[in-house]
């Protein structure tokens, strides 16, 4: 059985023995919960790889328990809403959701983004030891913790990917497309725009000095250390890759 396990909340019963059987006919182990006060208990005891949260719930509403679980982990989370309102996405990713899926949605599509979620968050062993810089702003691969100026950032495992991606292309443009697809992977079908949200998040997240992040009008985004600051080199065996 896959060793990863997914926490499901929601509070529509047939709806959330739906989840848990295709999850489980995907080989995931799944735990159940049906409002956000027993999510908040059942990530207390246990050891969880992903959650998908959905919006509305008694108790304890989704967006609620994001902001409350982004004080304590960085567990990707994919919320779920019958709402089709754009801002009601916006919301949601900005209080930490690392993704969205609006109802009513295809199985197949659910599917991809929880293995995308789940293959971003997972640590590759050939990025044990390396350490990314520019300007003052690090990213250390072995632990995925990143600091600005020498202060530790609270970034979402999706914002992590992003930063990745710009400090291994230092003043280089990242197309919208190369992002999505290296954050998200080929079978991403959604809104260009929740691209645009994570990486306004991420800006808002990086100090006034720390290398800033410039978007590309009709290509995508780099990042460029500040005038008057000298660019760190990156090891060449990452200058190439």
């Amino acid at each position: 059985m896959n060793q990863s396990r997914i926490l499901v909340v929601d509070d529509d019963d047939e709806l959330l023995e739906l989840l848990r059987i295709q999850l489980e006919a995907a080989h995931y182990q799944v735990d159940t919960a049906r409002d956000g006060q027993q999510a908040l208990r059942s990530l207390e005891t246990s050891m969880v790889d992903l959650m998908i949260l959905d919006v509305h719930l008694p108790l304890l509403d989704g967006l609620s328990v994001c902001r409350k679980v982004r004080t304590f982990s960085q567990l990707p989370i994919l919320m779920l809403s019958s709402q089709r309102d754009e801002l009601d996405k916006v919301v949601g990713l900005e209080v930490g959701a690392d993704d969205y899926l609006g109802k009513p949605y295809h199985p197949r599509e659910l599917m991809a983004r929880v293995r995308a979620l789940l293959r971003r968050a997972r640590l590759g062993p050939a990025e044990a030891t390396v350490l990314l810089e520019a300007g003052g702003l690090e990213l250390d691969m072995s632990c995925h913790q990143a600091r600005d100026q020498g202060k530790p950032l609270a970034l979402t495992p999706i914002e992590l990917n992003l930063l990745e991606a710009l400090l291994r292309n230092l003043g280089k443009t990242v197309t919208r497309a190369q992002l999505l697809q290296t954050i998200w992977g080929r079978d991403f079908d959604g809104s260009s725009r929740t691209l645009d949200t994570h990486m306004r998040n991420l800006r808002l997240k990086l100090s006034s000095v720390s290398p800033r992040i410039e978007s590309v009008r009709g290509l995508g985004y780099k990042l460029m250390v500040r005038t008057g600051q000298s660019l760190l080199n990156l090891d060449n065996s990452l200058a190439e890759s």
